[in-house]
Parts: structure tokens; sequence; C-alpha cells
């Protein structure tokens, strides 16, 4: 650190700090900007562009009405790309794009305050996630309202002003919403595996070394109640347990969540009843060699081998044993569908996620498409098949996308701007030198 920074004082420190934050802002800004250009740059294609291919019909390019009332639609292909241009995964580049044309078309005062960088991008899209829904009157009357005090008011301030603004301009639509809230009410079960470092919070996460899930939910309040008397009754009983009796009373009401979901599953109200799991291990991956630690690959985690232990004695679980799935076979059959085991091949090789750079939606729910297409002479075969998501499927299919597989796990990607990305076996991508389109 000395040797890069040479003698410094504090207040330099300081003044460098500055400078740095005051950089970031405007980096931050300027990539604002560029995805709005870029966006307006690339509109959808439609039946009067010559480009139009009427034969994608529905699977092709489609318009995008991501912000509000007044602003205009964007190329779905064009918001997949941005993708592993900025690192991102499309849900987040799709939010992304349409904060973006919310600003740059119904908030001009605070697309203003973004053009002479003051105020941070992230503020401004605070505004533009909440304005969305309002007429293009009330989130101008937002728009007035926020953007002289952006800079120092946080969204508790900014939601109240958009609800206000709900309720003057729109007070029907403002009753109907209220009615409409319990259709926010939503379980969200996450089997990803997390990450080391949580981007949103700035904090450790728990680590790939857990075989944790997260699970988040919006309930009725009545509900939410009677969830808490069960979990905290059953959490209670498993204090009794000899083999829960050290645990932690957080740890034991997670259990509790479990013993409560598979007594459902079973309609008995014996504990611990009707699991199944479906794990596919490895322990002889070379660097989980000699650790203890098993790779559960389609639920991308990494996990002690007595947690494995742990799942598989817990009364009541089916142990059902499968065969082995060679990565390295060349699994060949006639006709168009893959078969059970080329799926599962696929998504094992495919490293748990789609292979479209950057992209981390599950393969073991996407699609197995053929690399090289099945009606113009391609095989089934292991060495022809890969995991996409539907999205990215349709991108390759009517995007003018192309990719192939040099080694199994290892995907090169080509947009039809020349831009190639190389997607690794563990998920990992690299953007390579630009060719010609």
């Amino acid at each position: 650190m000395q040797s890069r920074l040479g003698t410094t004082t504090t207040h330099n420190l300081l003044d460098s700090l500055a400078q740095a934050r005051t950089d970031e802002v405007r980096a931050a800004n300027d990539r604002l900007v560029l995805v709005a250009a870029y966006l307006l740059e690339r509109p959808p294609r439609g039946p009067d562009d010559v480009a139009y291919d009427r034969d994608a019909g529905l699977f092709g390019d489609r318009a995008l009405s991501l912000a509000g009332e007044g602003a205009v639609e964007v190329s779905e292909f064009a918001v997949m790309e941005l993708g592993p241009v900025l690192g991102m995964p499309l849900g987040s580049v799709r939010r992304l794009a349409g904060d973006v044309m919310e600003l740059a078309q119904r908030l001009p005062r605070v697309w203003a305050r973004i053009l002479n960088y003051s105020v941070e991008g992230w503020r401004a899209r605070q505004v533009a996630d909440l304005t969305k829904k309002l007429s293009l009157e009330a989130a101008g009357w937002v728009d007035a309202q926020v953007a002289p005090i952006l800079h120092k008011r946080g969204r508790v301030t900014i939601s109240r002003l958009v609800e206000k603004a709900f309720a003057t301009f729109d007070p029907e639509g403002a009753a109907l919403a209220a009615e409409e809230k319990a259709e926010q009410f939503r379980v969200d079960v996450d089997l990803d595996a997390p990450t080391l470092f949580d981007e949103d919070t700035g904090h450790l996460g728990d680590g790939p070394v857990t075989g944790h899930a997260h699970v988040d939910a919006t309930m009725d309040l009545a509900d939410a109640a009677d969830l808490e008397n069960a979990v905290a009754a059953i959490a209670k009983d498993l204090g009794g347990d000899d083999r829960f009796a050290g645990w932690s009373l957080g740890r034991r009401r997670a259990k509790a969540l479990g013993e409560l979901a598979r007594r459902y599953t079973s309609g008995s109200s014996e504990s611990g009843t009707a699991r199944v799991l479906h794990l596919y291990c490895h322990v002889d991956q070379g660097d989980l060699r000699g650790t203890g630690l098993v790779s559960v690959d389609n639920y991308g985690a990494v996990v002690p081998l007595e947690r494995v232990d742990e799942w598989a004695i817990a009364s009541g679980t089916v142990v059902r044993p499968v065969k082995v799935i060679d990565l390295n076979a060349e699994v060949t059959r006639d006709g168009y569908a893959p078969s059970v085991t080329q799926r599962e091949q696929a998504a094992l090789i495919a490293g748990g996620t789609c292979v479209y750079p950057g992209c981390t939606r599950s393969a073991w729910l996407a699609d197995t498409e053929h690399l090289e297409a099945y009606d113009d002479g391609g095989q089934t075969t292991s060495s022809n098949l890969a995991k996409t998501c539907r999205s990215h499927h349709r991108l390759k299919t009517f995007g003018g996308w192309t990719y192939t597989q040099p080694a199994p796990g290892t995907f090169i990607w080509r947009s039809p701007l020349g831009l190639e990305y190389v997607r690794y076996p563990d998920g990992t991508y690299e953007q390579l030198t630009r060719q010609a389109a």
C-alpha cells in the first residue's frame, strides 16, 4: 500500500477518497446515460422492419414495456445483450433498463441531476422503481417534488410522495391497488447456492459450504400468526429430542419449518415423513478430495459429508440410489428429444446454471437445446447439447447469437455485433477480442 501511494498525509488520503467517490458517481451516472442511448439506438424490430423475421413469431424479439405510461418500448434482445457487457444477470438488467427508461422519458428533472452528476444514480433509480405505476401526470408531479431534495432524502420519503401522487391523481386506481394488496403476498424458496459476498448488503453471506437455502415470505397477518405458533411449538418439541437439544432456538425454528412441510406432504402428524431428496453428489473433484466436503451439483452447493448423513438419516427420508452419470461419456440417441440421462448430464456439465455468459438461472429448470439445430443436421448427442434458460434459448434461436462448445462445459458465444465471450465450466466468463460483425 505504501509503495503504491507513496508518502501521504491524512489530509491527502481524505482528499483522494473524496475524489474517488466523485469519480465513482460520475462513472455510475455515465453508465445509466449510455444504457439509455443504447436502448434508444436498438428499438424493437417489427413487421415494417426489413430485418423482421416473420417465422420467429412470438419466440423472436419482443417489445418490452419496462417503464411507465408514455415511455417507449425497448427490444428484449437488446436488453439481453447488456447482461454480459455489464456483468449482470437478466433480471437485474431488465430492472436497470426499466429504471433508465423511466428516468430518461418520464422524470426529466431527476434525469437532469444525473446528467450534471448532482445526485447519485442509485438514488435516482429508487425514484424510478416507485413511479412506474403512476400516470404520466402523477409521475411529473413526483418528479417536480423529488428532484430538488433527492440528494438528502431516502426511500421512505419518496414512497410517501409516490403514494400521495397515486391517491391524488388516480383515486380509483389507488383504492383498487389497496384491495389487491394481497396479490403481493408471496413465498420465495431460493435453492440456488449463496455467495460468499452479498453485493446487495455488502456483508459476507453464508458461503457455498453450507447446504443452506433462503426462505422469504410476505403473508396475511393472521396466516403469519398461525405459522409462528406452529413453528414455535415444533421448535419447542425439538428441544426435548436428544438429537437437537444442543441446537440454538433459531436453528430449531428453521428445522421446525421443514418438519411442518414434511408433515403436510405426508398427510401425517408424525415428524419427518415423506422426504425424498434427489442429490447429485461428487466427492472426488480435485479441490474437494480429502476435505470431507461433497459437491451437491443440482443444488449448487458444497456441504460437509456429515450434512448429507444428517439429511439421509432424518425420520421418514427415502433414500434411492441413482446411476452414476459419466460427464465425459458421449451419449447419443435418435430423434430430436434428449433422454433423461442426456438432460441430467447437460445440467451437470453446465455447472448448474444456464450456459449464457453471466446467467444465474438454474440449469435444472432450463431447456436442453441443440447447439447445431436438429433441423440443420445437428445430432442429439452430448457434445451438441447445452442448457439454456428459455430467454437465452430464444436469443440464440432468433436473435442472431451463435455458440460452440470446444470442451465439455466451456462455451464460446458470439453476438450479432461481433462481441465474443467464453463461458467456463464453473460459470465464470470473460470477453474475448471483438470480432468483425
